[in-house]
């Protein structure tokens, strides 16, 4: 499930809906633009997903142990992650999306996700077995779609997108012209809707002393290829809209949101 978050979080948090702010030209390096940005985000938002499910030694052993087996299995995945990641970064920098370069890049991605995905999936029924009814509900609690969506908002109020808007600091005629063109993904926002009901019902289903990840929808859903697809048509409609500056803060933003760490990882040791 912290893969699917790190990668909504990502690519469709860049480019979601844009509000406007307006003032005076920046002109510090993009990549600590991107660093000020985030700092706040992270260290408001990054948690250890067991934190208060009062793990026995036992269990923790057996959590850390498979976080160690969960980080060999999806070394392939990070790969591809590191070279989607320099691709669209590069892109972004340039100021187009040039799709002869990025879809490479986002096939070998999504090639590796699908991969991994069986691999994942015995993972989080061996994550089920070793937790207690009590500490299922409790991570159940923290892991659905609206519950991200309320961890992604740090003590200031303000979301990462937020702050990613800050940082590109927009001019209003460029946050009216974003909007428009952002409208015409209307139709696309459903397929990402889906996918948060499906994370809903996921760790609805998680609850369940029968609980098999293999029978959840969103086990068979192609996530990664419904996500990139949403944030490069998003970038299509984004980056011509930006200046030759703006572009280089998103460039390093995108390098710093989706690539800070290997996905396998939240902390070293559970509590």
């Amino acid at each position: 499930m912290q893969f699917i978050r790190t990668i909504r979080s990502g690519l469709v948090g860049v480019t979601l809906t844009l509000a406007a702010c307006a003032g005076a030209e920046r002109t510090e390096p993009p990549a600590k633009v991107a660093e000020q940005a985030l700092a706040t985000s992270r260290a408001d938002t990054e948690h250890d997903v067991f934190d208060g499910l009062s793990l026995s030694a036992d269990q923790r052993k057996s959590v850390a142990a498979l976080r160690t087996k969960l980080g060999a299995e999806l070394l392939g995945v990070d790969d591809a992650r590191h070279v989607l990641v320099d691709a669209v970064a590069n892109a972004i920098a340039e100021g187009r999306l040039d799709h002869a370069k990025v879809d490479p890049a986002a096939r070998l991605f999504v090639d590796a996700v699908e991969s991994a995905r069986p691999a994942m999936l015995d993972d989080l029924n061996e994550l089920h077995r070793i937790l207690t009814p009590k500490q299922r509900i409790a991570l159940a609690d923290r892991s659905g779609a609206k519950k991200d969506a309320e961890e992604d908002k740090p003590k200031d109020g303000k979301d990462r997108t937020g702050r990613v808007l800050d940082a590109l600091h927009l001019s209003l005629s460029q946050t009216v012209a974003i909007a428009a063109a952002l409208s015409a993904l209307s139709d696309r926002a459903d397929d990402v809707a889906e996918l948060k009901t499906e994370l809903d019902a996921a760790a609805q289903a998680f609850q369940s002393d029968s609980f098999d990840a293999r029978n959840l929808a969103i086990a068979k859903a192609p996530i990664a290829q419904i996500v990139l697809d949403q944030g490069f048509a998003a970038l299509d409609l984004v980056l011509p809209e930006l200046n030759d500056y703006q572009h280089h803060v998103l460039a390093e933003l995108a390098r710093q949101m989706l690539d800070p760490k290997p996905m396998a990882s939240n902390h070293a040791t559970a509590q």
